[in-house]
């Protein structure tokens, strides 16, 4: 069964502080999903923005119990910086970082290492291939050196004595059953549209309440 490994990235093309415009659909999709599954790993994005301004239950259950997580921080996004606290706080040595090439990273987090690739217009990756490869070899890393890992959170580096909690192997058991269930509807759903009408109510039938 396959690690998975969840997304901190905005969604769509957004304008950040410098001007220029970022397709971060275009990061995902050309960039981060195929490192992701080079290195063996199930990616896992968010379905959708905050509900209500607030961080909804689901995302901060995949924030603490996938795997691994990669984080976007091209942005300077308040929601991605504060869900990487939350994630740096629960689960070191397992979240990959990376920015596009549009500045200097916040003071905060410029120590850390973190990915830079390049982009071009359209605010796409330049070299999306080698900045993937980059991406799957980091996260290799992080799933090779789980014995003993390299400490990429401020809270473990700060206090000494600040112990990984032990995430209840049942909670993630039912956890992963869910996500994979979820992708499996999705996956059927969107063939079934494809297909047209008639197997999209069939797929209804078949999938049931999904709320």
């Amino acid at each position: 069964m396959r690690p998975l490994c969840f997304v901190l990235i905005p969604f769509g093309r957004k304008t950040i502080p410098s001007g220029r415009t970022v397709d971060f659909d275009a990061v995902y999709s050309a960039l981060i999903r195929p490192a992701i599954e080079a290195a063996g790993m199930e990616a896992l994005r968010e379905d959708g923005e905050a509900v209500g301004g607030t961080i909804h239950k689901a995302a901060h259950e995949r924030l603490i119990l996938c795997d691994f997580a990669v984080a976007d921080l091209t942005l300077a996004s308040p929601n991605v910086f504060y869900e990487l606290g939350l994630r740096h706080g629960r689960r070191p040595a397992t979240t990959v970082m990376l920015f596009g090439d549009t500045g200097a990273l916040p003071f905060d987090v410029a120590p850390l290492h973190t990915l830079r690739y390049e982009l071009v217009a359209g605010g796409v990756p330049a070299d999306p291939a080698a900045a993937a490869a980059a991406l799957t070899r980091l996260l290799n890393e992080a799933r090779d050196g789980q014995d003993a890992p390299r400490c990429d959170s401020r809270v473990f580096q700060l206090l000494e004595d600040h112990v990984v909690p032990d995430i209840a192997r049942l909670k993630t058991d039912v956890f992963r059953e869910q996500v994979c269930y979820a992708l499996e509807a999705r996956n059927t759903l969107a063939a079934a549209r494809r297909a047209g009408k008639d197997a999209v109510q069939a797929a209804a039938l078949t999938l049931g309440d999904l709320s």
